[in-house]
């Protein structure tokens, strides 16, 4: 006899689960547990073949019955059993699940309906909470709108239940209906295109939230997928052999670091208090003028000691009481990072991640408006103390830290070292990606969990953390609809996904861009059948507009044949003429529109307050956003008229045209529309190389 405790701990809230936390004697008898996602308020998926499955004592008989539908299985060797119910025509309920071996569970309040999977990174996990006025997120709540947040560490290999996510919002691992408390901890973009589906059906809809913000696609595919292909193969399998190595490696630095500093005597002895260096208003004698990257640095320190570097920077009032976070890059040696003087952060020879990217945290009571002291103290006992910022994408150091004025002093300097003693030197181990972060470990500990639950379909919003792969995305996107297809074993059920909304300041010339290039990639997902995607060219990421009405009218349009506009214009052909180049659009519902532009943007969606003035690019032109380039490739800003469902763009400095683009850029001025008001999605007509068409994942930390 064995009890299935282990298997299903996670799933504590559903009536069925209450049995497993009776007293120990009670698990010495044969019990059916329901899989995890089956809980009171579910919704089912009403299709042919609706799966509901769990674990039972080897070859126990296992009753299921719902909404008078009925089966019967028996449990294989391993415990698994698995019924699947014709539920095409049920009611839509509510009802109770009953669920029958030698035990009895009933779950209660079951609906029958549409199920969408919602997952993606930070712009799926964003909160109603944090995208709408509170009073919004109270209003007209849906009983038969339910709302599951799948939360579960991530997992190098596949997990059979989800164990929840400390600190992610909304209730976790448990099926809830749509009120104010539900709502406000739930995924904005999922949440608004159930509300859409539920008002427009009038039928049951259950949304199952799996995202996580910060994370690559590459997490989220399986492990098989990922052998598939060989540019992901060899990176992943890299990746998954640092992290099981990992804590030994550590182990080991830990053991050797110390031995190594106290045979050669080059432990860190403070020659003076910190506040002399680090607090504000602390004596300006002695510093040296620095920049990053700077070669004079290292130099400070040729063979080990202790060096400060300091810079004031200034804090905007609308970041006041607010949580910073300071990013210095990979710091060679050890290091404390004070803030005003008080200490916010230090890494030692203990710490995890020596080799790593430092990332420290600023309370938000510690951050007032005006001048403050940032200041790191370096200890190299081997010298050459410095910053590297090559690893530092752009947008993870929000105060521009290294940009401004910085100063160095040494604090003291220890005797050279000999050869010997430096190639004794154990070397710190590079910490791999935090899970979350790792490849196929979201698959394995919060998609499998979910799998073979019945669902319609899959909205999808992800894609800044592989803008570095902008290119090598569009392969990967595609591995990842077939790649989940393959494993639901529902046919080619429909996967619709959001692209990248403007992002950071607008471009005033013409130039490469990576976010236009991802874009372009996320695009490419509509060669797939039953594919979708949601432009949001026209708005900033903390703008919820697109989010209660574009996902949801592709799946109204396409899944369910509801009809109407669901698409902005997409580019189809063009046709040189002259001077000129006639663009032609699909989608041009009830026209090509030119939108009038605002005289004002939001630069940095994390601080929504804050405007700049709106530069058109070519002023007088009807339309914005559009560029031109003859043989030699040098992009020009171009004037654009609309004329039917047709674009003719052109420059006075361009006589002998070759390629159009539109909207490429990290945060495009454009305004091209269809009548039914959805936005033309970022295009070009060339095929020239761009910006990393041969960067390819290498299983780096992210």
């Amino acid at each position: 006899m064995r009890s299935f405790l282990p298997w299903f701990r996670a799933g504590v809230r559903s009536a069925g689960v209450a049995l497993l936390l009776t007293p120990a004697a009670s698990l010495l008898r044969a019990e059916v547990v329901p899989a995890q996602m089956f809980q009171d308020h579910a919704v089912l998926q009403r299709s042919e073949h609706t799966p509901i499955w769990g674990r039972a004592e080897p070859g126990e008989r296992v009753h299921v019955r719902i909404a008078g539908l009925e089966g019967e299985t028996r449990a294989d060797d391993e415990g698994r059993w698995r019924v699947d119910l014709d539920l095409s025509s049920a009611p839509a309920g509510p009802f109770n699940l009953t669920i029958a071996g030698a035990n009895q569970i009933v779950l209660r309040d079951i609906l029958v309906g549409e199920v969408w999977l919602c997952s993606g990174q930070s712009n799926m996990e964003w909160t109603v909470r944090d995208s709408i006025p509170e009073e919004d997120v109270t209003g007209n709540p849906s009983s038969t709108l339910r709302l599951f947040n799948a939360r579960s560490p991530g997992s190098t290999s596949p997990q059979a239940g989800l164990l929840g996510r400390p600190g992610a919002p909304g209730p976790q691992n448990a099926w809830s209906v749509d009120s104010s408390g539900s709502a406000a901890g739930f995924s904005a973009v999922a949440y608004f295109f159930g509300k859409k589906l539920n008002r427009e059906l009038g039928v049951p809809v259950g949304l199952i939230n799996a995202s996580w913000g910060g994370t690559p696609i590459e997490a989220w595919l399986s492990a098989g997928a990922m052998e598939s292909d060989p540019d992901l193969r060899e990176p992943k399998n890299n990746l998954l052999a640092a992290v099981a190595s990992y804590p030994t490696r550590l182990d080991a630095y830990r053991r050797d670091y110390p031995a190594w500093e106290e045979k050669h005597q080059r432990r860190d002895v403070p020659a003076q208090d910190a506040a002399a260096f680090a607090s504000p208003g602390s004596p300006g004698d002695g510093w040296t003028p620095v920049e990053f990257p700077d070669p004079a640095l290292a130099k400070l320190l040729p063979d080990g000691g202790a060096v400060w570097l300091r810079s004031t920077v200034r804090i905007p009032k609308d970041l006041e009481g607010k949580p910073l976070t300071i990013v210095p890059g990979v710091i060679a040696g050890f290091d404390q990072v004070y803030w005003n003087g008080r200490k916010v952060g230090e890494t030692t020879a203990r710490s995890e991640g020596v080799a790593n990217d430092r990332v420290y945290r600023i309370p938000p009571e510690l951050v007032q408006a005006g001048e403050a002291t940032v200041a790191i103290r370096i200890f190299a006992p081997a010298g050459g103390a410095g910053i590297d910022l090559s690893s530092l994408p752009q947008w993870r150091s929000p105060l521009h830290l290294f940009e401004g004025a910085w100063e160095a002093q040494v604090e003291y300097r220890l005797p050279p070292l000999s050869p010997a003693a430096r190639g004794e030197l154990p070397g710190a181990p590079v910490k791999p990606a935090e899970m979350q972060n790792v490849a196929t470990a979201l698959f394995n500990g919060v998609i499998h969990p979910l799998i073979p639950y019945g669902i319609r379909g899959a909205i999808w919003y992800q894609g800044e953390t592989n803008v570095g792969l902008s290119h090598q995305y569009r392969s990967t996107l595609a591995l990842l609809i077939r790649d989940w297809r393959s494993h639901w074993d529902r046919g080619t059920f429909p996967f619709y996904l959001c692209q990248l909304a403007g992002q950071g300041p607008k471009q005033d010339r013409p130039g490469p861009s990576m976010w236009a290039e991802i874009r372009e990639s996320q695009l490419k997902s509509l060669d797939q059948p039953e594919t979708g995607v949601a432009v949001t060219i026209d708005l900033t990421e903390n703008n919820v507009h697109f989010r209660r009405k574009r996902p949801a009218a592709i799946a109204l349009a396409q899944t369910y044949g509801r009809g109407g506009a669901f698409s902005g214009p997409i580019y189809d052909s063009f046709q040189k003429a002259g001077r000129e180049i006639r663009v032609k659009f699909r989608h041009a519902d009830g026209g090509l529109v030119a939108r009038e532009l605002p005289d004002v943007y939001v630069p940095d969606t994390a601080n929504p307050g804050k405007t700049l003035p709106l530069v058109q690019p070519t002023p007088g032109s009807e339309l914005q956003g559009f560029l031109i380039c003859g043989a030699d490739r040098n992009w020009q800003w171009a004037s654009a008229r609309i004329d039917g469902d047709e674009v003719v763009v052109w420059s006075t400095n361009v006589a002998d045209p070759v390629a159009v683009r539109y909207a490429w850029s990290d945060n495009p001025v454009c305004n091209l529309f269809n009548g039914a008001g959805f936005p033309a999605s970022p295009f070009r007509t060339d095929d020239f190389p761009g910006v990393n068409d041969s960067a390819r994942y290498n299983g780096r930390p992210y």
